[in-house]
């Protein structure tokens, strides 16, 4: 799993994974990723660990492999994946010092996990490499889907170049504009995605993670979870806000310091987190 930013260039395949629907982006080009063709995949029996989507997955690279029309130009591949929220476990890991071993700090990184979620056995965790001074942002995904998603690729002669949270990749896809943007001053951004919304707090001071959190909360919901969430933490009454969804209706959120990020309006939902995949 990668908390990196993610690659723009080169061909192969984007894949977004949700529990009820997975989506496929063919890509080809050089320097620059090119839309090829797209494929929304419908999940029969959704399941809470996204395992019954990686099995639609795993039948659809079996049926298209050797197909004139399918992906037999694509192989062998690069694919890049984006896991929606709801597959993932977020913290945030506060500063300690600078003076931790690797070993300390992975120790650091799961008591964090533990105390929100509990036993966390089951899970792959990851974290970024924060600045000096900031605190990190880490993401857990279940192992069992992790190695699924390595088997299947790796069956199928697609090398798998990154797997990233949504949020992480949304968040890698706009980093840069909301810096430039926003300045030295405290904001927000924030991912909603069927229901589940992850909103991160950015200090003023150094541009680092000050909290992060996971809601349920639709689009519709937004403005006030995200007016509640700056009252916790003492924020300005109304504090810039970036937010993106996949789903068309989160233009409704705009106004007053909440910008919307959009980047490929009326594309199915799980087709715009493929598209992340490659930072578009």
């Amino acid at each position: 799993m990668s908390l990196s930013p993610t690659s723009r260039a080169g061909s192969g395949l984007a894949i977004g994974l949700c529990p009820e629907a997975v989506g496929i982006v063919r890509l080809g080009g050089w320097r620059h990723a090119r839309v090829d063709g797209q494929e929304l995949l419908e999940v029969a029996e959704p399941s809470a660990d996204g395992m019954a989507a990686l099995t639609t997955l795993e039948h659809w690279l079996q049926q298209n492999r050797r197909t004139p029309a399918g992906l037999r130009r694509w192989f062998p591949a690069p694919a890049n994946v984006v896991l929606s929220d709801r597959l993932v476990r977020y913290a945030r890991i506060p500063w300690a010092g600078g003076a931790l071993s690797r070993n300390e700090e992975d120790a650091l990184i799961l008591a964090c996990f533990e105390e929100r979620y509990g036993d966390m056995s089951a899970w792959t965790v990851r974290s970024e490499t924060g600045r000096y001074g900031d605190g990190q942002l880490a993401a857990a995904v279940p192992s069992m889907l992790m190695a699924g998603l390595h088997r299947v690729l790796q069956a199928h002669r697609l090398a798998c170049r990154a797997v990233s949270p949504y949020f992480v990749a949304c968040w890698n896809r706009w980093r840069r504009d909301i810096a430039k943007a926003n300045g030295k001053v405290d904001a927000m951004f924030a991912v909603t995605e069927a229901g589940t919304t992850i909103i991160g707090t950015l200090d003023a001071a150094g541009g680092g993670w000050r909290s992060l959190r996971s809601l349920r909360a639709a689009s519709s919901e937004l403005p006030a979870v995200l007016a509640r969430e700056a009252v916790l933490l003492s924020l300005p009454e109304r504090p810039a806000t970036w937010v993106h969804s996949p789903q068309s209706d989160a233009t409704a959120t705009a106004g007053g310091n909440i910008h919307v990020l959009s980047t490929s309006p009326g594309l199915p939902a799980v087709i715009v987190m493929a598209l992340s995949a490659v930072g578009q």
